[in-house]
């Protein structure tokens, strides 16, 4: 079938919203409540990945951005109807890819709602700007503002299986960024946010080093290594004698899941 007929047979089969070809009534679901709205920036990417479900690439912009103006149409209409919409959702493509994500991210969260990006934390996301604006955006809003990140496998070869050659080093990078946990023996660049995570104990890297600094929630994590028991107990000690300092414990090791 060649693609003009391939593209008439669409339009014939998809033509009626509730009827199909076949004269049947089409399923439907009845909404009772727009609790999270999703919005796709647009199709472009920085990388192209093997299973991307839109086929997301630098070259794929059959999806054209998504602008302040139309979101902010969709945020009045969210008022307008009283409708009880928690979270505004940001995905693509790669959202921050978009030169107007900043201002939509603000516009939602000036709104009072949640807002959650989905990122590849890559180049787009660590450029001056966008991280100048993120941070802004972090003092105005707290914890309503969510970067979630894609990474395919904690393991550098099945993510670039995955995303292509040079991506994990990048993201990884990114997500140091986005995540403050201190290690003994390296300089701390970001010294305020919503969460910093201590890994316990650490020669050179003790709590009270780090006990002073601007962050709203600190964790420890014991120390994953043969003497983890041992690690877990003085971290546990450590926070009942501390209580500015909460546990963090990896679940997945705890049942055998590396």
């Amino acid at each position: 079938m060649t693609e003009a007929a391939l593209l008439q047979t669409r339009k014939e089969k998809f033509r009626d919203p509730d009827w199909t070809a076949s004269g049947e009534r089409r399923a439907q679901v009845r909404l009772q409540a727009l609790r999270m709205l999703w919005i796709n920036t647009g199709s472009l990417c920085n990388i192209e990945c093997r299973n991307c479900y839109i086929e997301s690439s630098p070259e794929n912009d059959r999806l054209a951005y998504v602008n302040r103006g139309e979101v902010s149409a969709f945020l009045d209409e969210i008022e307008r109807e009283a409708l009880p919409t928690r979270e505004i959702g940001f995905t693509g493509g790669e959202p921050f890819m978009n030169p107007d994500i900043l201002a939509m991210l603000g516009d939602a969260l000036a709104r009072g709602h949640f807002a959650l990006v989905l990122t590849n934390a890559m180049q787009p996301m660590q450029r001056p700007r966008i991280k100048s604006g993120l941070l802004g955006l972090r003092e105005a809003h707290g914890a309503r503002l969510v970067i979630r990140v894609s990474l395919d496998h904690y393991g550098k070869a099945l993510h670039e299986e995955e995303r292509g050659p040079d991506t994990y080093d990048k993201t990884v990078e990114g997500i140091d960024w986005l995540c403050v946990s201190p290690k003994a023996g390296t300089n701390i660049v970001q010294r305020r946010g919503d969460e910093l995570k201590l890994v316990y104990p650490q020669t050179g890297a003790g709590p009270e080093r780090y006990a002073g600094q601007d962050f709203r929630n600190f964790f420890l994590q014991p120390m994953d290594n043969p003497d983890r028991a041992a690690n877990t107990a003085a971290a546990t000690r450590y926070c009942l004698e501390h209580p500015q300092w909460r546990l963090s414990l990896q679940t997945h090791k705890l049942i055998g899941i590396r």
